[in-house]
């Protein structure tokens, strides 16, 4: 159960025990996962809603919860840096880098990207989900599997330009404003 405290979120187990005291500035429960998506002072971090406990750390300046297969929450679109956005599987970074992590914490993506994109593709008559992340510096992209795997390319990409970059962070950026907070958290 969430509960609140003045402008603080907690959560209380079932038969009214603290699971974790009204600490958070955002807090976001899924049905069907362990893991609770939690922000205090602008740092996001994973906890187990059952005991409390840190999943991962709260290092990350921005953090989105993917939905596959119709599950959410068993990735997490994550950012660190002063300009990271994360929204709806894709993620973009101008300064800092993005990547993915799982509901165990682990890496699965490194974040060291400047572009992101989460993929479904159909192989074989099955759906595989499939990370494509672009670096400027290296200015490649690489692929990653939903197991953290490194992958070969489905298809060739081009080379984006930093312009390019920018124009996909304005439009998360954009995109993001106009989705609500309280569509995402329990903030009341």
């Amino acid at each position: 159960v969430v509960v609140r405290r003045g402008t603080k979120f907690g959560l209380l187990d079932n038969t009214g025990r603290e699971v974790l005291s009204c600490m958070a500035d955002k807090l976001r429960v899924f049905d069907y996962e362990d893991a609770v998506l939690i922000c205090v002072n602008e740092k996001y971090g994973l906890v187990n809603k059952h005991s409390g406990q840190m999943i991962a750390p709260m290092i990350y300046d921005t953090m989105h919860a993917l939905i596959v297969w119709g599950k959410e929450a068993q990735h997490f679109l994550v950012g660190i840096g002063d300009k990271v956005i994360t929204e709806d599987g894709f993620a973009c970074a101008l300064v800092g880098g993005v990547g993915v992590i799982d509901n165990r914490g682990t890496e699965v993506v490194p974040i060291m990207y400047d572009y992101l994109d989460s993929n479904i593709k159909e192989i074989r008559g099955k759906f595989v989900i499939h990370y494509t992340a672009y670096s400027l510096t290296q200015q490649q992209w690489d692929y990653w599997n939903f197991e953290g795997q490194k992958i070969p390319p489905y298809k060739e990409h081009t080379i984006y330009s930093k312009e390019q970059i920018l124009k996909r962070y304005n439009a998360l950026k954009n995109a993001s404003k106009q989705t609500s907070v309280k569509d995402h958290y329990y903030t009341y």
